[in-house]
């Protein structure tokens, strides 16, 4: 575990304000960059990196470790959670009573904020200054990491939200609450809501009462072992210095009276604005529309109270912005257009400036679907494997086709853009596999019913044993069998030799479950962590399973690989549902018209495993249990777009 360091410590170019968080993996703190705040994170294990959300990071090395800086704006409560085991409570402090206040001031609006989204963690973003805010408008699928109030959705209300911050607030600071908080957290998350706070300011003024004033907020210093000798020694340097201190601040103070005749008294520094952000919409043209609310000190202002406005991106200003009176009262629309930030999407801060004080509040944006450009069909993309994980680096595998159906390689200058959940993903990473520095998991599923006997099982036989052998040395091999029973007569190996064999024996007899052996694959291969492929080969419908299409179809999409589904045509083939399973896990359908087309397939798909891509990102949502990618990529030649549902793995 890394030491702490003290507040107002240089590392690098960054001084420490507080202390965030502490985990086994890394330290997080608060840290201040002219005129920004950024999260300096301390990592102990240069490999281990969870989520990081943003293109403009800044690596470094530092007092003997590795460290990350990424700017405040933008990052939700959820992402910065994943870099540490714990958040420290003086750190979530005011931040917490201030957010409490904003929510409360929407009460006052009639909004309430789990009759449109649930109030998840990540809803709650911060902003440059390193305070708490509320992305207002956001679409997606609904968060996972929810806390929702303990009553049906009709009854939601301005005591649900409260519920809701409450819960949010224990789950991040644990048990070890102080008495006093445990006693407002108590009353916040009481299952009647008729006894908790009415509605968020109320909330949040009894916090401010409990948690720490930002004045007095520190860092509490490292506790290293010293001897008594030492903390003597230390304790008697401290009171001389002391002494020192008191006596040349007397002689300094007697000085200034004698020349002045009053001490020097200084000004508190005034509180900062607040900017709430009621609508947010992407328009058309990679345009933008916010109505926003600004108080100052508690009262509402305007532009006639000497407002003005800016909106920031990740690395710019954005000029122009149109503003008009809202719809709510003393709400301003402010209308601008996003330029070349709308092509890859990201965070803006929207804020408001007055005489020497300003505020700000974060949204998150992305291009409107019917603004990505057409996609020109030069290549198809297929056998798209997603392996998504909480806090590990994810992959996206996929294959891209000619139209032909050939292999086929991206050409030129390559560019991509990644979407999670419609978010865009800025660190996601485009290599060519190296089939032999990254093992490939082939799962061979193979028909031996009654129709499969004579030729088509011999050619399907001489085929699978030919993809087989031309395997690399580390890819694994597994092969299941399914007629009226379900077997593994060869469990996942190296082993090719014993493959070959266990494939040789096969033979045909019996009827077809087909549902069944895709439910018994897609439960031992679902949190499987390598390179998949699953080969399925059939000549004809199910007529035996005890599990349904649908169960079978839903089992084997969990395992997040694709499926290369191979129909020999025969009277009782079944080619839309062979088509299906392939859709549905992002393979490919292929027909043989002949038990001698079978090796041709077969060797096609070789070729396939053998020219993959593959994309590596940090997943934006480790707190959801799945979702969707949508991966778009131009070369030289034109632009393909490739989309995947998948499930996250443990």
């Amino acid at each position: 575990m890394a030491s702490v360091l003290r507040p107002g410590t240089l590392v690098a170019r960054y001084k420490l304000v507080e202390l965030a968080g502490d985990g086994s993996q890394s330290n997080i703190y608060l840290a201040e960059l002219e005129p920004e705040m950024h999260w300096l994170i301390q990592i102990e294990n240069p490999e281990w990196e969870p989520n990081v959300p943003f293109a403009n990071i800044d690596r470094f090395t530092a007092h003997g470790g590795q460290w990350i800086a990424l700017p405040t704006v933008g990052t939700s409560m959820v992402n910065l959670a994943s870099w540490v085991d714990r958040l420290e409570l003086p750190f979530i402090g005011w931040r917490w009573a201030n957010l409490g206040r904003e929510v409360g001031l929407l009460h006052k609006k009639g909004v309430v904020l789990q009759n449109t989204q649930p109030l998840a963690l990540d809803r709650l973003e911060f902003t440059r200054g390193g305070e708490l805010s509320i992305v207002q408008g956001r679409g997606g699928a609904p968060d996972e990491y929810t806390f929702p109030a303990p009553q049906s959705a009709d009854a939601v209300n301005a005591a649900a939200d409260v519920y809701a911050l409450g819960a949010s607030l224990q789950a991040l600071a644990g048990d070890n609450l102080p008495r006093n908080v445990q006693g407002v957290i108590r009353r916040a998350t009481d299952p009647d809501a008729s006894k908790r706070y009415p509605d968020g300011s109320t909330f949040g003024e009894a916090l401010a009462e409990v948690l720490p004033d930002p004045q007095r907020e520190k860092v509490a210093p490292p506790r290293p072992k010293h001897s008594v000798l030492k903390l003597v020694a230390i304790a008697s340097v401290v009171i001389c210095l002391g002494l020192a201190l008191c006596v040349g601040a007397l002689y300094t103070y007697a000085w200034r009276m004698f020349q002045l005749g009053a001490p020097t008294i200084t000004a508190i520094q005034p509180e900062r604005l607040r900017v709430t952000i009621l609508k947010w919409e992407m328009l058309q043209g990679c345009n933008a529309r916010a109505e926003v609310t600004v108080q100052d000190e508690g009262q509402p202002v305007t532009r006639d109270d000497g407002l003005s406005f800016f909106v920031l991106a990740p690395q710019a200003s954005v000029n122009q912005i149109e503003i008009a009176p809202g719809a709510e009262p003393a709400a301003t629309a402010l209308q601008f257009a996003l330029g070349d930030f709308c092509v890859e999407g990201g965070a803006l801060a929207i804020g408001a400036r007055r005489d020497d004080r300003e505020g700000t509040s974060t949204v998150y944006y992305y291009p409107p679907d019917e603004d990505i450009p057409e996609k020109v069909a030069l290549y198809k993309a297929g056998g798209t494997q997603a392996r998504i994980y909480k806090f590990s680096t994810s992959h996206m595998n996929f294959g891209l086709a000619s139209r032909a159906g050939e292999p086929a390689n991206l050409k030129g200058a390559i560019k991509i853009r990644l979407l999670q959940d419609g978010l865009p993903v800025h660190d996601a990473r485009l290599k060519a596999v190296n089939g032999a520095l990254d093992p490939l998991v082939v799962v061979l599923v193979m028909d031996t019913s009654k129709s499969m006997t004579g030729d088509a099982l011999a050619k399907s036989q001489l085929a699978a044993a030919g993809l087989v052998a031309k395997l690399y040395p580390n890819d694994y091999v597994c092969v299941y069998r399914f007629a009226t029973e379900v077997s593994e007569p060869h469990v996942c190996s190296t082993d090719k030799e014993s493959a070959s064999k266990a494939i040789a024996q096969l033979t045909a007899g019996g009827n077809t479950s087909l549902y069944d052996v895709l439910v018994e694959v897609g439960k031992r291969h679902a949190n499987r962590a390598d390179r998949q492929a699953i080969i399925l080969l059939s000549d004809g419908a199910d007529n035996n399973s005890k599990a349904t299409r649908e169960q079978a179809l839903n089992d084997i999409a969990k395992t997040n690989v694709p499926v290369y589904a191979i129909g020999l045509v025969n009277q009782d083939l079944a080619p839309a549902v062979l088509a299906q399973i392939a859709e549905r896990t992002g393979g490919d359908y292929m027909e043989a018209p002949t038990p001698d087309d079978l090796e041709r397939l077969f060797d096609k798909l070789q070729a396939r495993f053998d020219n993959q891509y593959e994309v590596e990102f940090q997943s934006l949502f480790p707190d959801r249990e799945r979702g969707t990618l949508e991966l778009f990529i131009s070369d030289g030649e034109g632009e393909i777009s490739i989309k995947k549902e998948y499930q996250v793995q443990p």
